[in-house]
């Protein structure tokens, strides 16, 4: 087989890798991907892909939504968050990882919310007594 470019793309990170096949859902189904496939320009589900990499060794791919144009034998997936990993369970732990991360900084703003909010009303009332 003949190896191609894979380029994922997210807001947080960039991963560019040679690969040999590409299997991802979008809105219509699960689509396979050799090297000099036609181009084309698809919308993706969130889901969970697999690929060959250049040993011939299957690898997962996590995806949020997303995008993918594929043209000249470049493959470019663009998406909101992306975990790549040796088995399902290895994505499946950093998922967990990235939502208890996400789930400390919502708590984190939601304490600081709280305390502008009663800085606001603290300086309301100090305001309203002058008056």
């Amino acid at each position: 087989m003949k190896p191609f470019k894979l380029e994922l793309i997210s807001p947080e990170e960039e991963d560019h890798l040679e690969i040999l096949f590409l299997s991802l859902e979008d809105r219509l189904g699960s689509l396979g991907i050799y090297a000099d496939h036609d181009s084309f320009l698809t919308v993706l589900t969130r889901s969970v892909g697999h690929f060959l990499d250049l040993k011939g060794e299957k690898r997962f791919i996590a995806y949020d939504f997303g995008l993918l144009k594929l043209r000249d034998n470049k493959v470019s997936l663009i998406t909101r968050t992306f975990v790549v990993g040796s088995s399902t369970e290895e994505i499946e732990e950093e998922l967990r990882r990235r939502v208890e991360r996400i789930e400390r900084a919502e708590g984190k703003i939601r304490k600081s919310l709280e305390e502008l909010e009663r800085a606001i009303l603290k300086r309301l009332a100090e305001i309203e007594r002058s008056l």
